[in-house]
């Protein structure tokens, strides 16, 4: 635990992100300011380090302990959305075809804080952390097929990153049996060759399916975690030229879309959301829409995901609206 106080910089361990406290909650619990983000979240303590830590690879007793670098997440393409987190599996091309390259893939529209550790033989051999974006891949380790003969297993932490910190922690291990090994064939698209692939905690899935059903609600309310972080007073023309309304149809944001790929327009979408939000509470707009359609529900889900972990909104509502009918948009209150 680190020496807490007002104006000290720190990183919060389980995402690597970099703030300043700017407060005391209480005895376990602190606000710190987001620099990238521009918000202040509530944190526990135990969650701080000095920046000036070292994340390098370093020997904790006798095996090996690692930071994945965020940096390293790969965009994925997944033939189906929706199916948690996954230990993938890739046989690397060569001749004797003994190795596989270790990825851990998560085919949902949010962001996950992991810890695996790999184990054989009654003892563990590494353990790596750090946080898989949204649709995308990170190399976890090289992997021997000899391991399977050597009662190998992976142990795994995993906590759904949200606006707070993160969501409770999920357990769970992955026994590898050289008889059940190779039925676990999977093909993802961004993968050159097809590979083994293990579902690993299957309730953070059910937590985002979870959210759907608060969708049904008239009005989703949510405490007020923190003041406004509107600041100053913006421009009348800035003002004046500000849509209380934004469409993000990939259509209605890049012309281009045609040659994206899904993954891309998901991303751009996304995005596009983050931003304008960002800018209506700057310019202190107390109601904004946000146009999504309706469709398969899962860029509706993933909006109401942001909404959920942003502080600054008060409530957002999904049902009717004169003007846009019926889930095609979501009213966004300030």
């Amino acid at each position: 635990m680190i020496l807490v106080s007002v104006g000290r910089v720190v990183r919060l361990k389980n995402t690597g992100e970099i703030g300043t406290i700017n407060g005391v909650i209480d005895s376990k619990t602190v606000s710190v300011y987001l620099h990238e983000t521009d918000t202040a979240i509530p944190v526990d303590i135990d969650n701080l380090e000095d920046p000036n830590q070292s994340q390098e690879k370093k020997i904790a007793g006798d095996f090996l302990e690692e930071h994945i670098p965020s940096e390293t997440n790969v965009p994925m393409q997944f033939p189906d959305g929706g199916e948690g987190i996954n230990l993938f599996f890739l046989p690397r091309a060569d001749e004797t075809d003994r190795q596989m390259d270790v990825h851990l893939a998560n085919t949902e529209g949010f962001e996950c804080s992991f810890t695996l550790s790999f184990h054989k033989q009654g003892r563990i051999i590494y353990k790596k952390h750090g946080v898989i974006k949204a649709l995308s891949s990170i190399f976890i380790e090289l992997f021997e097929k000899d391991n399977l003969s050597l009662n190998a297993y992976f142990e795994y932490e995993l906590r759904r990153v949200i606006g707070s910190g993160t969501s409770t922690s999920k357990f769970g291990q992955v026994k590898l049996k050289p008889k059940t090994f190779f039925n676990k064939g999977k093909n993802y698209l961004s993968f050159p060759r097809s590979g083994y692939s293990f579902t690993l905690e299957q309730t953070l899935a059910d937590e985002h399916v979870q959210s759907k059903a608060k969708d049904k609600m008239d009005v989703i309310e949510k405490p007020n975690l923190k003041p406004s972080n509107r600041v100053g007073t913006p421009s009348p023309m800035e003002l004046a030229e500000f849509s209380t309304e934004i469409d993000i149809h990939i259509e209605a944001l890049r012309p281009d879309y045609e040659q994206m790929e899904a993954f891309e327009i998901f991303k751009v979408q996304l995005d596009a959301v983050e931003r304008y939000i960002k800018k209506a509470l700057r310019l202190g707009v107390d109601k904004v829409y946000i146009i999504h359609g309706k469709g398969t529900g899962r860029l509706k889900n993933a909006v109401h995901e942001i909404l959920e972990n942003n502080p600054h909104v008060k409530s957002y509502n999904a049902d009717y609206h004169q003007k846009y009918g019926v889930g095609g948009a979501t009213e966004v209150i300030f």
